[in-house]
């Protein structure tokens, strides 16, 4: 025999669902709110080295001298978009040596 749920604990949690979808929009838009950015999984200074198989010396060296590619601070931790690093290799391609800026 199946138990009855009485029409309380029904509304209740059909209210507590209700609730709990509303929550999950308004957390799911709060980046894009804040930021225009949707979040999309951030790389380490070894990740992002791998993407854009450079050495991590490399990308280190980069951020102090400028020219890397963007990246976040978040304190101490050091992050990057991979859309960036991605940008910043589209800016690179050349069509010969003699190209300007190569």
């Amino acid at each position: 025999m199946g138990k009855k749920i009485d029409t309380r604990s029904q509304q209740g949690m059909a209210e507590m669902a209700r609730c709990v979808n509303r929550t999950a929009a308004q957390i799911k838009d709060a980046p894009l709110r804040v930021s225009g950015w949707r979040g999309s999984s951030l790389l380490n200074t070894d990740q992002a080295a791998i993407h854009l198989n450079l050495a991590k010396t490399t990308l280190e060296a980069m951020r102090v001298r400028g020219g890397g590619p963007l990246f976040i601070r978040l304190g101490r931790a050091v992050r990057y978009r991979p859309e960036d690093l991605d940008i910043w290799i589209g800016a690179r391609v050349h069509s010969s040596t003699s190209s300007p800026g190569s």
